[in-house]
């Protein structure tokens, strides 16, 4: 099986206490139980699309839903930035995903206009910050139907020109990605070795527990800054394997819906939850492109 999911095991600790002892929950203590509750009720809501009559075709989804791993995770992690390094990744993964199951050089990716590609969970309060999978899937649109296929002449990705490409087109959305040409550079390698850590996961080559490693180190080189991301990888997890096994339009849609109405009134963190949300939006609607991608 192309996907691994994550075995989770969130344990609350216990203790012997007496009756008369009404020590109060420590803050780290009710942090996991709310954590985990959180990932009860995902699990809860995945049940009812991973049946035992369910099957997934894994030569039509396996690498996709890495794909799909690979944009939400480095759409997240890239912070501001995520608007053009997620879509970034994603195509790159895909060519690399194409080449290893073709050996060929793969045709420019394109989607039917006409196709209703994109998701947003709208709860009344929506703003552009939390649209950020709708507009990742727009810059994608906008690059698959360029012209252009990043290919080089040497058969490599021209990473440098897709970013360059993704950060203009995300102008046109009002999305300004202001990226010195040092920061560009640190994104381009962050990039190649996202590409390459899942591209090897895909052929069993390593665990998605290395990938995520790995991409842990990659940043933490390319930015002084170590990730923690713990939490959003467990939750991405169980939301990826859910939807390797749902080939439905509106089904995905109406599963990523429920399962942002958890997120939305989860008793976590604010912040924890934002991460949470972010990763799903870009998740879900790069599952939703890559299903309508002709090729």
């Amino acid at each position: 099986m192309f996907y691994a999911v994550l075995s989770v095991l969130l344990t609350a600790c216990s203790s012997n206490i007496e009756e008369t002892d009404v020590r109060p929950v420590s803050t780290n203590d009710s942090e996991v139980l709310e954590f985990e509750d959180l990932c009860s009720d995902i699990d809860a809501i995945g049940c009812k699309y991973k049946s035992p009559a369910t099957r997934v075709n894994w030569n039509k989804w396996g690498g996709r839903i890495f794909s799909a791993t690979v944009d939400g995770i480095t759409g997240y992690i890239a912070g501001p930035a995520g608007w053009a390094v997620g879509p970034l990744c994603s195509w790159a993964f895909e060519e690399h995903w194409e080449n290893c199951n073709n050996q060929m050089q793969a045709p420019p990716q394109q989607v039917s206009s006409n196709s209703s590609y994109t998701y947003v969970f709208d709860d009344g309060t929506m703003t552009k910050g939390d649209s950020i999978g709708y507009y990742h899937n727009m810059i994608l649109y906008d690059i698959a139907n360029s012209g252009k296929d990043y290919i080089t002449t040497n058969g490599e990705i021209d990473y440098q020109a897709m970013l360059d490409d993704c950060i203009s087109v995300a102008g046109k959305y009002g999305i300004n990605l202001n990226l010195s040409s040092t920061d560009k550079q640190k994104y381009v390698n962050f990039s190649k070795d996202v590409v390459r850590s899942f591209a090897d996961c895909y052929q069993q080559e390593n665990s998605i527990e290395e990938a995520y490693n790995n991409i842990s180190v990659s940043y933490a080189n390319q930015f002084n800054e170590k990730l923690n991301f713990d939490k959003v990888e467990i939750v991405q997890s169980k939301i990826a394997d859910i939807l390797n096994y749902i080939d439905n339009e509106s089904s995905i849609k109406e599963y990523a819906d429920q399962v942002n109405v958890i997120l939305r009134d989860a008793n976590v963190n604010p912040e924890l939850k934002n991460d949470l949300k972010t990763v799903t939006d870009i998740t879900v609607n790069s599952k939703l492109y890559w299903s309508a991608v002709q090729r």
